[in-house]
């Protein structure tokens, strides 16, 4: 899901099924660790690495049972700043 409010917020949403039942927040966001066969990993190290990068950027994570969520959060500079 992607929405935008009129002050020019922008929020993007990501669910996705798993099928491990125990993911440790922590370790998916280790550059090289993945739950997927055949792939690299870097995904979320690579949305931390952008993140730290730009303060009106937020992202959070939940583990509902059977899926795993990803929110990102752009706020417009203009209300950082102000």
């Amino acid at each position: 899901m992607i929405s935008s409010n009129e002050d020019g917020e922008f929020e993007y949403e990501i669910q996705n099924k798993r099928r491990d039942s125990e993911i440790s927040l922590k370790q998916i966001q280790q550059r090289g660790y993945s739950t997927k066969k055949s792939h690299s990993g870097m995904g979320l190290a690579n949305i931390n690495s952008i993140k730290n990068k730009y303060e009106n950027m937020t992202i959070s994570y939940e583990i509902p049972k059977g899926y795993f969520d990803f929110y990102l959060v752009i706020e417009p500079e203009e209300l950082i700043n102000s």
